[in-house]
């Protein structure tokens, strides 16, 4: 699994809240992809993929950690093949 990592998806700041809002997705190491479809400049932050626990579920997109749930899974199994979207 570590061929990925997590990618920072900054959205403005709430009025009433206050704060950044960051939502985290899963990406391949250097590409722009995640595993959503949504695309992400380069530049934004960066985490390990081995933080992805540490991840609150408010802060993760949802389809994200499901293909990675999913890919964790085939690995589990022994594939080294990635399953389809």
């Amino acid at each position: 699994m570590s061929g990925y990592e997590l990618r920072a998806q900054h959205r403005p700041a709430d009025p009433l809240e206050g704060g950044e809002h960051v939502r985290w997705h899963v990406v391949r190491q250097g590409s722009a992809t995640a595993l959503c479809g949504r695309y992400f400049p380069l530049v934004g932050d960066v985490r390990p993929v081995t933080e992805v626990h540490a991840v609150t579920p408010a802060c993760r997109c949802g389809e994200c950690w499901d293909r990675l749930a999913a890919l964790e899974e085939v690995w589990a199994e022994g594939s080294p093949r990635e399953p389809d979207p």
